[in-house]
């Protein structure tokens, strides 16, 4: 049983997030707030084989809306199609299983490197303490963010 489970791992990450996937939903990245304040700050590490680096932070604006936002040294490599990022309360060993409190705040639909901000619904960061970024196709996290206050 336990091969299968691997041999679906492997089949859905080469054949489900692949760079020529069309996007399933669109990126809701806006420009980060021009004057904002760090609530957190983490830097990404890679999980399950896969390479996710660079900064982010959690930023809130002069309206105090929050937002996810990616430092210009994020990267996530392997390929994916699609890549969600979540706000969650732990990293999952492996994905984002169903007794991890979280919260989908964006998409990356290419691209994979570089600054994005993304808004944070209401009512905000609360207890999250976790960044995730995730692949849906395959059911497996691709990195993750610990945060910490700045």
């Amino acid at each position: 049983m336990m091969m299968k489970q691997v041999l679906f791992i492997i089949v859905a990450v080469l054949l489900g997030c692949k760079k020529d996937d069309p996007p399933t939903t669109s990126t809701n990245a806006v420009n980060p707030p021009a004057q904002r304040t760090v609530v957190k700050t983490g830097a990404f590490s890679g999980q399950n084989g896969y390479a996710t680096s660079g900064g982010v932070e959690i930023v809130r604006d002069s309206t105090r809306t929050e937002f996810v936002l990616t430092k210009s040294d994020f990267r996530v490599s392997g390929g994916a199609g699609t890549i969600t990022a979540w706000l969650t309360d732990a990293t999952g060993a492996t994905n984002l299983n169903s007794s991890t409190t979280k919260v989908q705040v964006g998409t990356i639909n290419s691209g994979f490197a570089g600054t994005y901000a993304f808004p944070i619904p209401a009512p905000g960061l609360g207890s999250y303490s976790h960044v995730v970024m995730f692949c849906q196709a395959a059911r497996i996290n691709f990195g993750n963010a610990a945060l910490q206050n700045p």
